[in-house]
């Protein structure tokens, strides 16, 4: 059963589960994220900032990132730009997960060539339509493993 609609099936070669990658350098936002996910078939790597995040983009070529804008060592805009302009990484559909709400920022970012612009709190269902988008987003079947997560959710769901 998916969550949400999708077209995952515009990826290549398709890996046994699709790579989510979460860049924030909040761990609860990470972990959240992490929580909600963990009922999925999907494998999620995580950053806790830009420079973190533009290396594993990088070496594990996720299928989706999902980033924040402001973070230590790598603001989030800057990481967007790297990431677009890498030959490597400009593929990879990236989502804008974000508390600034500013729309000459979320114009600038939509140019830029992020694939959405979220801003927290968000539901769920919301950001699993983005990521949905992108990448098929099968439930976990019973006995299924799966990564539990701890942490605080205030602030990233509604």
């Amino acid at each position: 059963m998916n969550c949400c609609p999708t077209a995952g099936a515009s990826r290549g070669v398709q890996s046994p589960q699709p790579i989510l990658l979460t860049i924030d350098d909040d761990p609860n936002v990470s972990q959240a994220i992490g929580r909600r996910f963990s009922q999925y078939r999907v494998t999620l790597l995580q950053a806790q900032h830009g420079t973190h995040g533009i290396w594993l983009a990088t070496t594990r070529r996720p299928d989706v990132i999902i980033t924040d804008l402001r973070m230590p060592q790598g603001r989030g805009q800057d990481v967007v730009a790297c990431l677009v302009r890498n030959p490597h990484t400009r593929h990879i559909p990236i989502i804008v997960l974000t508390g600034v709400f500013d729309e000459e920022l979320r114009r600038r970012m939509l140019n830029l060539g992020v694939a959405a612009y979220l801003t927290k709190p968000v539901s769920f269902e919301d950001l699993c339509e983005a990521v949905g988008r992108f990448i098929d987003i099968e439930e976990r079947q019973e006995g299924e493993d799966e990564t539990t997560y701890c942490g605080s959710a205030r602030g990233v769901f509604r």
